[in-house]
């Protein structure tokens, strides 16, 4: 105390001494009680001095007592808080909203902690206002002027001083009679925030006569908008700190509808014969249908100043940080004809590199320990000036262009069954480094392109062109006839005699109409194929100009821009186009997706329906480092490390060994096969080699290609699982064309007489689904090839250790992939009304692997049966809580219960050995019945019992089940 009431006599920096009766207190610094986190208790047996002559300087044995420290009398002050907000409505001018609140020390809500109470008061206030300035106009001018203004202040006083925390603020600032003073002190405690902001956002004059025709100059098709926002803030810490961001934009949009000219259209011939329909539409637009531009600036700044809150003599510098982005937008649509689009859009990115400090104020790079740097205000504007003429400092450039084309094929009289469209689409970027390294490293350019073809075939439009067939297509009309008491009424004639002979049947009328039916059953086909590939190159020096091109120096070319995919990067060695810089470490890339999905609906019999489907998807990437060797030998840009890598998978079939094959102790036979059939494969393999290969007598296979070769196993493994001849199967392991699956659905047996008094619906459903994959490749390394009448074989010499040629792609695993989802399905609702479910599935994962030549056979089978009833408008009565009244709800009691065993199988089989073995598996028995009743749309009940039993294969698990029953209450408040 003696420090803060300003006795001379203390010094910081030595100790402080004041007698307190018999006990000394004794202090250095300026501590402060509330920082203190723990307290030590010390005891010491000093030496005789002077000071203490009665000191014996002997040992004392003494026992120490300290009671407890307890922290009580917890501070129980209550807080309080109020808000305010007034609202106004300005007629249609706008509206104005104030609002504000307080909270004081020791507010806040109940579940805090007491450590979590607030020791301080928030103020804040509130105003902003909308006003549509161009009501001051009329409504005639058309004229838009929104205009929002909002102004803020927050404040946050301390309860206690947090530059002497030991005491109250308001006893520090009442202990000042000097007003000035005590807002110094406020000025310096209390954490301030004031908040502006104006805007004006999308300024624009609206079109007020809707029949004249837009022009292209009209000031209509402009727009600006524009905003200013400033954040001023200052606490104990922060002396001062003020943020600026100012927004500014001008936007542009022609929206047109041009005229679509058709010149052939009036031309006699041509319009009265439809095999010139192609020449009657061929139609084109003038003008573009849509052009916009907009180009937006956003600056920031931001000045803050620390405070000096030591006693030496600190200087303290204002921090300035600058930010001005500049971006430019454009998109032009324009239907060069009714079928063919184009549309471009780009994206510019920059930024206006300023010098460093305040904008009106020198700086001096001495302070910052850079002397040979120093800016004045006017060599600030002018290197604002240059940027603003150069554009700025380019960011970022991105470009797109879609192409789209319904491919008028339907304009033919014979091929209006078919439509088809095609799409090419082409992306271009440039990414710029960061300017600290951009002269060195250079920028990063992408193109990306994708092309696409789609074709749909409505055979029945086809059919129907023949009237023959188009009859044969006609649904059979429904027997409208009425009965002979009718007939009589209304004719007066008696019924025909039943006893004469029945017309005669044309039973090969009635062969030949199924058999031409069946050859109509393929009603519709879909076709679709992609391609997307792209080219990602680093170390690109040039600097973009209009639509992403230098023009200086041509790079990186229209060619490249709009799509082309160079076969290797030597393309962009050209002089001024690439970074010779060695430390140049990213990657030069190259992608490649190709898909391709037909669907055919096969309708061969009234409710059968056949969806065949086939698809195919193939992806190649490539990556290499194409940097400049500055060897004396060399002086040249050179490819290294250039790796392949990829995934493929297409539909396949394996129904050939889907079913059967278990042998005795987990054997398969088609895995039997699979071994059997290695030699077959190798022997081909080297028959097919044009250089003559020995067949090595120890192991019985061709020199380089042994038992355990991928270029083997791979073909004999497709070979053993899809039931294929080894000496026919395909070597490719990337087959160009896909094989079918299928989907089968039937409904009609509930329309067969003997069953329609049963069934309200019968319906019978299959599916089959299997692919072949090979999850990931990538080129070998240590491949050597050699190339003979332009095929390339493994070198002679490249042998791994087990003598066998090294791939030229390594393929870590490939899989088949085999789904009955279901083998087969009744779906069954009686006449009254039960539903009635049977169901079987089967699965089969086959995994490969080249790493330790080991099969992974993964198989599932489930059974299902289900059934269920729906007993309709079941009223429920309960009494009313505490006598009251009688309610009775009225709705469908539903009873469903399901019964599956599934069982689930994984066997690991080696190659090199007799391995057969389950690793994994188990049956499981599941029962699964519930009753639910819904008393109303928001309420429902369900009762229900469930039972799962598991029973592993393995020994080392053990067999388990589970139980679940009980009621579940269901209240919704969704509307």
């Amino acid at each position: 105390m003696d420090m803060r009431n300003g006795n001379p006599n203390v010094s910081l920096n030595f100790p402080y001494t004041v007698q307190d009766g018999k006990n000394k207190v004794t202090v250095i610094g300026s501590p402060t009680i509330s920082d203190v986190k723990s307290m030590m208790i010390g005891i010491r047996n000093p030496k005789k001095t002077a000071a203490t002559p009665d000191d014996d300087e002997q040992p004392k044995s003494a026992e120490i007592w300290v009671n407890e420290l307890r922290l009580t009398n917890f501070n129980k002050q209550s807080g309080w808080a109020t808000t305010g907000r007034l609202s106004m409505n300005l007629a249609d001018l706008g509206n104005l909203a104030v609002s504000g609140s307080y909270s004081s020390p020791w507010f806040s809500s109940i579940d805090k902690k007491i450590t979590e109470i607030p020791l301080e008061g928030h103020s804040q206030f509130d105003i902003a206002t909308n006003i549509e300035l161009g009501k001051f106009f009329g409504e005639k001018s058309g004229i838009r002027l929104p205009m929002h203004f909002d102004y803020s202040e927050a404040r946050i006083k301390p309860k206690f001083n947090p530059l002497d925390p030991d005491l109250e603020l308001d006893a520090v600032l009442n202990s000042y009679d000097d007003p000035l003073a005590q807002d110094s002190i406020k000025a310096l405690t209390i954490d301030y925030t004031q908040r502006k902001n104006i805007n004006f956002m999308n300024v624009r004059k609206d079109r007020v006569n809707s029949k004249s025709k837009p022009k292209i100059y009209d000031i209509e098709n402009f727009n600006m908008s524009y905003s200013y926002a400033e954040i001023y803030h200052r606490n104990v810490d922060i002396e001062a700190e003020k943020e600026r961001n100012y927004m500014g934009g001008i936007g542009y949009s022609f929206n047109n509808s041009p005229k679509n000219v058709k010149p052939f259209e009036k031309i006699g011939f041509i319009a009265n014969s439809k095999a010139l329909l192609l020449l009657k539409d061929f139609n084109f637009f003038f003008l573009p249908k849509m052009f916009t531009f907009r180009t937006d600036m956003n600056r920031m700044i931001s000045e803050r100043k620390l405070r000096n809150k030591s006693f030496g003599n600190v200087v303290t510098f204002p921090l300035t940080d600058k930010t001005w982005n500049w971006n430019r937008m454009y998109d032009l649509k324009f239907d060069l004809t009714s079928s063919l689009t184009l549309s471009y859009t780009a994206n510019a990115s920059s930024f206006i590199n300023e010098l460093p400090g305040p904008n009106n104020k020198v700086w001096d790079g001495k302070f910052y320990g850079l002397d040979s740097l120093y800016y004045s205000p006017e060599d600030k504007r002018n290197r604002v000036n240059e940027e603003l003429r150069a554009g700025g400092t380019k960011t970022r450039f991105t470009q797109n262009v879609n192409l789209n084309y319904n491919i008028p094929i339907n304009k033919f009289p014979l091929l209006d069954w078919v439509t088809a469209t095609t799409g090419y689409q082409v992306a271009y970027n440039w990414n710029a480094s960061p300017v600290s390294v951009q002269e060195e490293l250079g920028n990063t350019i992408a193109n990306n392109v994708n092309w696409n073809i789609n074709g749909n075939a409505d055979l029945a439009k086809l059919y129907n062109k023949v009237d023959y067939l188009k009859n044969l297509n006609k649904p059979p009309k429904k027997n409208n006839s009425r009965n002979s008491k009718n007939v009589k009424k209304e004719t007066g004639t008696q019924p025909a005699d039943s006893t004469k002979t029945k017309p005669s049947v044309n039973y090969g009328k009635i062969a030949m109409e199924t058999v031409v039916r069946l050859l109509m059953s393929v009603k519709k086909v879909s076709f679709q194929y992609s391609i997307n590939k792209g080219t990602t190159l680093p170390g690109f020096m040039p600097k973009p100009q209009s639509f992403g091109n230098n023009w200086s120096t041509n790079a990186p070319g229209f060619e490249y821009i709009f799509g082309f995919q160079p076969e290797s990067p030597q393309y962009f060695n050209r002089e001024g186009w690439l970074t010779q810089s060695t430390s140049l470490n990213t990657a030069f890339n190259q992608m490649a997706n190709e898909n391709m999905n037909i669907r055919v609906t096969l309708e061969p019999l009234p409710d059968l329906k056949v969806e065949i489907t086939a698809d195919r998807s193939f992806s190649n990437n490539v990556q290499s480092y194409f940097v400049y060797n500055d060897d004396e030998d060399v002086q040249a840009f050179v490819e290294n490390s250039r790796m392949q890598t990829g995934s493929f998978t297409m539909s396949y079939i394996t129904w050939g060994t889907a079913f059967g094959g278990s042998l005795g102790n987990e054997k398969s036979q088609y895995f039997e096969n699979l071994k059997e059939y290695r030699e077959s494969v190798a022997l081909r393999l080297a028959s097919e080699d044009p250089r003559d290969i020995a067949i090595n007598d120890t192991t019985g296979f061709p020199e380089g290609y042994g038992p355990t070769s991928q270029y083997v196993l791979l073909p004999a493994f497709i070979a053993a699982y899809s039931g294929k001849d080894p000496a026919s199967v395909n070597l490719n392991p990337f087959p160009k064309i896909p094989l079918p699956n299928w989907r089968i659905s039937y409904n009609g047996l509930s329309k067969i007489p003997a069953l329609k008094a049963i069934f309200k619906s019968f319906t019978l459903n299959h599916v089959y689904r299997s692919s072949y994959s090979i999850g990931s490749y990538s080129s070998n390394v240590k491949f050597i090839g050699d190339t003979i009448d332009g095929q390339v074989y493994p070198a002679l010499t490249n042998l791994n250790a087990k003598g066998d040629f090294f791939p030229i792609y390594e393929m870590g695993v490939i899989s088949i992939n085999e789904q009955f989802s279901p083998l087969i399905n009744f779906d069954m609702t009686l006449q009254n009304s039960m539903l009635a479910k049977l169901e079987m599935k089967r699965s089969r994962t086959l995994t490969m692997s080249f790493a330790n030549n080991q099969l992974t056979e993964v198989t599932g089978n489930e059974f299902i049966i289900g059934t269920g009833y729906r007993f309709k408008d079941v009223p429920l009565t309960f009494s009313g809580m505490g006598g009251g009244g009688k309610r009775t709800f009225k709705s469908d009691l539903n009873l469903k219960a399901d019964f599956s065993v599934r069982e689930n199988k994984t066997v690991l089989r080696s190659i090199d050995t007799e391995l057969n073995q389950v690793s994994a598996g188990q049956k499981v028995v599941s029962i699964d019945t519930s009753v639910d009743y819904m008393f109303s749309q928001t309420l429902s009940v369900k009762v229900f019992f469930n039972k799962i039993i598991n029973n592993p294969y393995l020994p080392s698990q053990y067999r388990n089940s589970t139980t679940k029953g009980g009621f579940s209450l269901r209240f919704s408040l969704a509307q």
